[in-house]
């Protein structure tokens, strides 16, 4: 936790019994972090700070792969996966969201980077403090 962000309190999305996802709840209280790659670091950092994340990437691997790698311990030192779902753009997005691409500055052709966009991908997950790591 960062101790120069205050503290939130828990929202009451997080007490319930099970976890349902509502964007306007959820990203509220969340770390929403696009363009993730692997990086557990804002689990380390901001825990306390924020209750839940929400991942997004399309480039370079799968969801498949992320949750492999997030889920290793090496990764999310000290915190475990007590509730991971996978989020569909409708869900994240409930009005809609036109996306436009532009031509790159390196050779104008968004095409020509085609072969390293995996599916796209947006994985809500909410880690707990391992116990012995308290």
């Amino acid at each position: 936790m960062i101790p120069e962000i205050e503290r939130m309190e828990m929202p009451d999305w997080l007490c319930r019994d099970n976890f349902e996802f509502d964007v306007y709840e959820v990203v509220n209280n969340s770390l929403y972090y696009p363009a993730c790659g692997t990086d557990g670091a804002p689990i380390k950092y901001f825990m306390g700070n924020v209750y839940s994340f929400v991942y997004v990437d399309y480039a370079d691997f799968t969801k498949e792969y992320f949750y492999r790698e997030i889920s290793n311990p090496q990764c999310v030192w000290g915190y475990h996966i007590i509730h991971r779902e996978s989020i569909t753009p409708w869900q994240l997005i409930p009005n809609g969201w036109n996306v436009r691409i532009y031509p790159t500055e390196s050779d104008g052709d968004p095409k020509s980077h085609i072969n390293s966009i995996a599916k796209p991908y947006c994985e809500w997950i909410i880690f707990e403090r391992d116990p012995k790591k308290r």
